[in-house]
């Protein structure tokens, strides 16, 4: 680039706080600024639950629920991303979710299109909008220079279903900041909820309150755990639309002074370091970047074989895989499911063999660094640099 910046746009459909935009900021702010220009290209400027140094575009094009208003709104975002890339000579876009991936590919003008998917398609998308975006997909996706997938999982599910061509999609898993979570998983724990990590064995959960975090089988297995293990308990952080459903399941499986609903946290990796177990159970991931956050702390890991994620980090025993659980909502009344039972097991045989408990600690620690910013960035560098040269 004869010593210029590469002009990079980052395309998203707003700055919420869903694991997406998270995923988005961390790798924007980890691309060498001396290297790359970043531009921040929003359909919603207005939702920015995020700070960032960097500029944000607003294409002031926010979502829309009548089909005319839709349609309408689509040919704005396209037009107003051809005419800022053509502005500002953008080199590379990079787009985040379906439809800032499709509106990338149309507005494109000299630049190269990286598309990226966070989730496997074939299970999001059912009934009618499952037939557009299969025929949307199949059509246009191998039109882009590269699909980044976040798994292995995600890029057979685009292979098999949708027709992408493998030689378009490259697996670049999700990153952490070991750094960063070593020194916030050092912060001391607030005095009011302290004690909750004082017991015979803390195992801890972290995830948005939903059926796909399959928080309800945890707590129901926990009510088996709590019996064989009397000290234990279960610390359940995030908070979502499942949250008074899971409070009453707890008080009717008389939990009350056992689990422990504590919403959302700014740092969650404290609660993380004090904990004794970490279990992700997912009925289904895009990856579970969580996961590999427990692991950095120091936590011995648990984790549903849910599709996509989970099977690839836990690769080499590096922690437990149980069966997926079926994500029904039972009651407190109802008997565990096969699954739910083989859960509480494993829970169980980690709390009470302590040696165990200390292998699979190293196990984590070791395979944390393989997702480390340290060796995920140099991927994306490589990547863009491939496409740029001789330009």
């Amino acid at each position: 680039m004869n010593g210029q910046k590469i002009n990079i746009a980052f395309i998203l459909p707003s700055l919420d706080k869903g694991g997406v935009s998270s995923v988005a900021l961390n790798m924007i702010s980890k691309l060498d600024s001396g290297i790359y220009s970043k531009f921040i290209i929003l359909y919603d400027g207005n939702i920015v639950e995020y700070e960032t140094e960097y500029e944000i575009i607003n294409l002031k094009a926010p979502k829309k629920k009548c089909l005319i208003t839709k349609i309408f709104t689509q040919f704005i975002r396209y037009s107003r991303l051809k005419k800022f890339k053509k502005d500002k000579k953008i080199d590379i876009s990079i787009s985040f979710k379906d439809n800032p991936n499709l509106t990338s590919l149309f507005s494109k003008q000299n630049d190269r299109i990286i598309m990226t998917v966070h989730t496997t398609p074939s299970r999001d998308y059912k009934g009618l909008k499952g037939k557009i975006y299969k025929f949307l997909i199949n059509r246009y996706f191998n039109r882009a220079d590269r699909v980044v997938t976040v798994s292995d999982g995600i890029k057979n599910d685009l292979i098999l279903n949708y027709g992408v061509s493998e030689s378009k999609i490259q697996t670049i898993y999700n990153f952490i900041d070991t750094g960063y979570i070593k020194r916030l998983s050092s912060e001391p724990i607030e005095y009011e909820i302290k004690h909750l990590f004082e017991g015979g064995g803390t195992v801890i959960t972290v995830g948005r309150l939903s059926e796909a975090k399959g928080q309800h089988h945890l707590i129901r297995a926990f009510k088996y755990v709590s019996a064989e293990v009397p000290d234990s308990s279960l610390v359940i952080v995030g908070d979502g639309e499942l949250k008074e459903y899971l409070a009453d399941l707890i008080e009717d499986l008389c939990l009350t002074n056992r689990v422990f609903l504590i919403g959302n946290r700014d740092n969650p990796y404290k609660y993380l370091k004090h904990s004794d177990i970490f279990v992700l159970s997912s009925v289904y991931e895009g990856f579970g970047i969580v996961l590999i956050e427990a692991m950095a702390c120091g936590l011995p890991v648990i984790s549903t074989e849910c599709l996509s994620g989970p099977t690839e980090i836990l690769i080499g025993e590096a922690g437990i895989l149980v069966p997926v659980l079926d994500g029904k909502k039972y009651t407190g009344s109802e008997p565990l499911t096969t699954e739910e039972k083989v859960l509480a097991n494993e829970i169980i045989r980690l709390l009470k063999g302590k040696t165990e408990c200390e292998r699979f600690k190293e196990l984590s620690l070791k395979r944390a660094l393989d997702f480390s910013l340290e060796k995920i960035i140099p991927q994306w560098d490589e990547l863009i640099h491939e496409f740029l040269k001789g330009k």
